[in-house]
């Protein structure tokens, strides 16, 4: 899992290699595109009070994120309700997610995974949300990553 909150953070992932020219390039648009909209004068901008950018990885235990706000108890990103979810095109034929959970009204979190790091989570959410006779309530991540991709 990465974490970037500053212009720094995307520049000392770039510099060591951490993660794909192309993904940090789509990373580098969207935190632009935040700073622009969310830009506090006389100071270098950071998103610290605003929700930051996470990067998944492989490995990572989606059900429990305690460390960026999603804990075990609630089923960590499965369990939370994303206000969207989008399947972009990063290039060199790879496809990532792009995901926003709005924790309150001030702050919001991003997460972005590469598409081929989310098919475990994709397969169980498919199985799960075929089970279901009906949705009473906002649906769970889980269920709204399965209808993003056939």
């Amino acid at each position: 899992m990465k974490i970037i909150k500053t212009q720094h953070d995307l520049v000392v992932l770039r510099q060591g290699g951490a993660l794909l020219t192309v993904l940090l390039d789509l990373i580098d648009d969207y935190f632009l595109l935040l700073r622009d909209e969310l830009e506090e004068e006389d100071s270098e901008f950071r998103l610290d009070g605003h929700g930051y950018i996470v990067v998944l990885e492989v490995g990572d235990n989606v059900r429990d994120l305690d460390n960026v706000g999603l804990n075990r108890e609630n089923g960590g990103l499965l369990g939370s309700y994303p206000e969207y979810v989008e399947l972009l095109n990063v290039g060199e034929g790879l496809q990532a997610y792009k995901f926003v959970v709005l924790y309150d009204n001030d702050y919001m979190m991003t997460f972005f995974t590469l598409a081929q790091n989310a098919r475990p989570w994709k397969e169980r959410s498919m199985t799960k949300a075929s089970s279901l006779t009906s949705i009473t309530s906002p649906p769970r991540f889980s269920m709204v990553l399965a209808s993003t991709s056939g």
